[in-house]
């Protein structure tokens, strides 16, 4: 098996039935899908039941929040690279898994560029074509897990999903890969994969104490490489254009004038 999808739901049936058809709908099959739901109450495990033919695994029953389900869903897999495409996240098109999979690319993560919605406003998110430092330094997310491909041995290797953490356990997992570990990586230049920017992980405060707990645990782990870093490395930490960041507010502001697929298509 070369991929297995993992998602994890809850209190979510109308997220999930998108991700369910988005996955359905691939052209591209040579995959498994496990799907972990935290013991919905909101019809969701009805959803499940109902396209159970299209699961190699799945559960409903509570459990300890997204992290300790996407581990769950790990321990269940069996595909060389595991993607997590969770409730309310769909992939981009029904080609992108078959464009993605036909190229015979054997890198440890491969990822592509993400669209986050909220509403009806729309934002691309290009990655770096080259993975530094500096992209987890100065943004959230360096990638996405909802348009990175991983292989399932890392998390053998490297340990699974810090479930301590409340938002940032994905970001941990690829800091300790890519960053400390150099683990190989191939930008894909294509959009994989649309985010639904509604949920926690997008409308967090700062003021919540996990949030702050969550922010503690990076800066510590920042603190061990910063005294490491090439003087270039660093010179890159310290550039964040202005004129880039007005730019990014102006395309989310005025992309819900464009349909969707015609937003990807731009793009």
């Amino acid at each position: 098996m070369k991929l297995s999808i993992i998602t994890v739901c809850f209190n979510n049936k109308d997220g999930l039935i998108k991700t369910i058809d988005s996955v359905r709908n691939q052209t591209y099959k040579d995959y498994e899908f496990i799907v972990i739901d935290g013991g919905s109450k909101d019809g969701s495990k009805e959803i499940i039941e109902a396209n159970k033919d299209l699961f190699s695994y799945w559960c409903s029953e509570p459990d300890g929040g997204i992290y300790q389900g996407m581990n769950k869903g790990i321990a269940h897999a069996s595909g060389e690279y595991c993607l997590f495409l969770n409730s309310g996240d769909w992939l981009a098109n029904n080609s992108v898994l078959q464009k993605v999979f036909s190229k015979g690319f054997d890198e440890d993560i491969l990822y592509g560029d993400v669209i986050r919605v909220r509403g009806r406003r729309k934002m691309i998110i290009h990655y770096s074509k080259e993975l530094t430092f500096a992209d987890f330094y100065r943004v959230s997310a360096a990638i996405n897990h909802q348009s990175a491909f991983i292989k399932r041995t890392l998390f053998e290797q490297y340990g699974k999903y810090r479930e301590d953490t409340y938002l940032n356990a994905d970001w941990h997992f690829f800091f300790k890969t890519i960053v400390q570990n150099n683990v190989s990586t191939k930008y894909l230049n294509i959009v994989t994969s649309v985010c639904d920017a509604s949920g926690s992980s997008q409308t967090y405060s700062l003021q919540n104490p996990k949030v702050q707990y969550d922010l503690k645990t990076k800066q510590d782990l920042i603190n061990q490489v910063l005294p490491n870093l090439a003087q270039k490395d660093l010179d890159k930490v310290c550039k964040i254009s202005k004129w880039e960041k007005f730019k990014t507010s102006i395309k989310w502001r005025l992309s819900f004038l464009m349909p969707m697929s015609l937003f990807i298509r731009c793009y």
